[in-house]
């Protein structure tokens, strides 16, 4: 112990060179181990949730909202026809800003491909070369 404060106390420095924190609070620091990158883990933690977790966060979110605005056109045509199952043309839907790419999973239901939404079970079909859109509540 005497040995190594001498050592500091006369000069001894450490064979890594200084290096600023890439975490962005521009704090030059002296790494203890070779692989050190970051001050220390509050900043290791900083850098992570700005460089990886918020641009996951903000894709989730806009997935999210086009998921919510469908569900909400969905239960707009839902309500307005007022069925247990609703068949209506696909381009008034499209218009309000229904996207059919966005659903949450996929079922079979007697041989025919349902997409489901939050709370609605849908099947896009064309009759007579016109997009139709089946909507039934999701029970």
């Amino acid at each position: 112990m005497r040995s190594l404060n001498k050592e500091r106390a006369s000069g001894f420095r450490s064979p890594y060179q200084r290096i600023i924190c890439p975490c962005g609070c521009d704090q030059s620091f002296r790494p203890n181990r070779s692989n050190q990158i970051y001050l220390n883990k509050r900043h290791a933690d900083k850098a992570y949730y700005q460089n990886v977790k918020r641009p996951q966060q903000a894709n989730q979110n806009s997935i999210e909202q086009k998921l919510r605005k469908n569900d909400n056109i969905l239960a707009k045509y839902y309500n307005y026809y007022e069925d247990e199952v609703v068949i209506c043309n696909l381009d008034p839907l499209i218009i309000d800003g229904f996207d059919a790419h966005y659903f949450i999973g996929k079922t079979i239901i007697k041989g025919k491909a349902f997409l489901l939404s939050y709370n609605f079970i849908i099947r896009v079909f064309t009759v007579d070369g016109i997009q139709q859109i089946k909507i039934k509540k999701n029970d």
